[in-house]
């Protein structure tokens, strides 16, 4: 199991619509499955796509 942590913040969002390719929805499902075996709830995907983008988006500190 990947360890990734949970930071799903609640703020105002617009909604989007995208595309994905199949191997990135795939990849997606299992860090999803992941999570919810880790918290024991269930984590939207909607939510999971804000959380690994924000992650992507957040300069890393040298």
């Amino acid at each position: 199991m990947t360890n990734h942590p949970i930071i799903f913040m609640n703020e105002m969002a617009k909604k989007v619509t995208i595309v994905l390719d199949d191997d990135l929805v795939k990849k997606l499902r299992v860090i999803q499955s992941d999570m919810i075996i880790k918290l024991q709830k269930p984590v939207p995907f909607s939510k999971l796509i804000v959380y690994m983008l924000r992650k992507a988006l957040t300069p890393k500190l040298p």
